[in-house]
C-alpha cells in the first residue's frame, strides 16, 4: 500500500496548522467568532493526531473531504462542471449513508468536510446532520438563492457549519454566468448571516475576464464590510468545450497571488487560493494526498473534476475506499499531480489519467 510520503505530510500538516492558527487570530479581532475559532483549532489538532496514528499503518488519510451531496441545482450556470457531469438516472446517496460517512471520516481524522453540489440546500436533511458531528468542520458552498429561516437556524445553532456563497465577482459578472438577480439574492443572504452573527464566506470563480475586479482591494473590502470573513479564490476550469480562454493564465495567477498575499497581511479575514496554494505542497492535493471527493452517487473520486472511480461508498467503507488501487496508482504517478494552466491538474491530464487507469 502506498502512503503519502512522511516529509510531504509534515509540510502539509504544518501548512494546515498555520491556517487554523490564523483563523484564531481572526477570531481575536472579531470576538463573536472567537469561541468558534478556538473550538475549530482544537478539533483540527486532535484530528491531525488521529491521521498521524492511522497513517503509520500505511493508510493515507486526507485532512479534507469534499462531499457533493446532490447533483441537482436550481440554477443553470454557464460552464458548471456539476451540470456537465450530472447523471440524473442514478439515485443520490441516502441520508443514512451520508451520516455514517461523516462518522467514519471523524474517526479516521478527516477534520474538514466541504459540502458541495449541485446546490446543497436542496438536501437540507443532510445539512441538519452536521449538528451530530461537532468535532467536524463543515463548509457548505451554496449559490445563496435558497437560504431560508430553516437553514439560518441550522447555522446559528451549530457553529461547526460555515456557509460560503458562490459568486463570480460583481453584479455584472455574477448575473451573466448565473442568471439575472442572483447577485442581489446572494448579497441579501450575506446580510442575513451578518444580522444573525453567523460566520460566513465567499467563493469567487477566477477567470481572465474578472481577475481585475475580484483581485481589487476595493472589491474585497466591500465583501468584508458586508460580513464575509472567509474568501475562496478558485480558478475556472474549462469543463465546457470552447471555454478555455476563460482559464487564468500565468499573468493572472501572478496577479492573484500578489493580491492574496497582500490581503492576508492586511485584512482580518482568511484567504484560500485554489489551486494556487497547492504549489507550496508540490502540486495537486487530490487522490487523498490532501483531499478526496465523494460524488452525489457515492463514487469515491480523486477530485470533483476527475470523474474516475473504482469504489463506491454505498458498497464499502471509507477506510477501504481510501486504499483503492486507483487512488494509489494516481499517487504513484506524481506527474499527474503537477499543476498546469487550467485550474486542475487531473482535468488537464484526463487523457493520460484514463490511459493509466486502463493499464492492468
Amino acid at each position: 500500500m502506498v502512503a503519502c510520503p512522511p516529509d510531504f505530510r509534515q509540510v502539509l500538516e504544518k501548512g494546515i496548522g498555520r491556517f487554523y492558527l490564523d483563523s484564531l487570530k481572526v477570531g481575536l479581532k472579531n470576538p463573536r467568532f472567537l469561541l468558534m475559532a478556538l473550538s475549530i483549532l482544537l478539533n483540527q489538532r486532535a484530528a491531525a493526531g488521529r491521521r498521524s496514528r492511522i497513517g503509520r499503518s500505511g493508510i493515507c488519510v486526507p485532512p479534507f473531504m469534499i462531499v457533493s451531496i446532490t447533483g441537482r441545482c436550481n440554477l443553470g450556470c454557464k460552464g458548471c462542471y456539476s451540470k456537465i457531469l450530472h447523471r440524473d438516472h442514478e439515485e443520490e446517496v441516502p441520508r443514512d449513508r451520508i451520516a455514517s460517512l461523516f462518522g467514519e471520516a471523524e474517526k479516521l481524522g478527516i477534520a474538514t468536510v466541504l459540502l458541495a453540489g449541485g446546490e446543497p440546500l436542496l438536501r437540507q436533511d443532510i445539512l441538519e446532520l452536521t449538528a451530530a458531528f461537532p468535532r467536524l468542520l463543515f463548509v457548505v458552498f451554496t449559490n445563496g438563492t435558497l437560504i431560508d429561516e430553516r437553514f439560518l437556524a441550522i447555522c446559528k445553532r451549530k457553529r461547526n457549519l460555515i456557509p460560503v456563497i458562490s459568486i463570480e465577482g460583481d453584479r455584472g459578472f455574477t448575473d451573466l454566468r448565473r442568471g439575472e438577480g442572483v447577485y442581489a439574492k446572494a448579497t441579501e443572504s450575506i446580510g442575513n448571516f451578518r444580522a444573525r452573527g453567523i460566520f460566513c464566506g465567499i467563493s469567487l470563480t477566477v477567470t481572465r475576464k474578472n481577475i481585475a475586479t475580484i483581485a481589487a482591494r476595493k472589491f474585497v473590502d466591500q465583501l468584508r464590510s458586508a460580513g464575509c470573513r472567509l474568501f475562496f479564490f478558485v480558478d475556472y476550469v474549462p469543463v465546457e468545450p470552447g471555454s478555455g480562454e476563460l482559464s487564468p493564465g500565468a499573468d493572472e495567477r501572478r496577479m492573484l497571488s500578489a493580491a492574496v498575499t497582500h490581503f492576508r497581511a492586511s485584512t482580518d479575514a482568511l484567504f484560500i487560493s485554489f489551486p494556487g496554494d497547492e504549489e507550496q505542497f508540490g502540486g495537486c492535493l487530490a487522490a487523498g494526498r490532501g483531499f478526496i471527493h465523494v460524488n452525489p452517487w457515492g463514487d469515491l473520486e480523486a477530485c470533483p473534476l476527475a470523474p474516475f472511480s473504482d469504489v463506491n461508498i454505498t458498497e464499502t467503507g471509507l477506510q477501504e475506499g481510501l486504499a483503492s488501487p486507483l487512488l494509489q496508482r494516481i499517487r504513484e504517478n506524481p506527474h499527474l499531480l503537477e499543476e498546469t494552466v487550467g485550474g486542475c491538474a487531473l482535468f488537464a491530464k484526463r487523457e493520460m489519467l484514463g490511459a493509466i487507469i486502463e493499464k492492468p
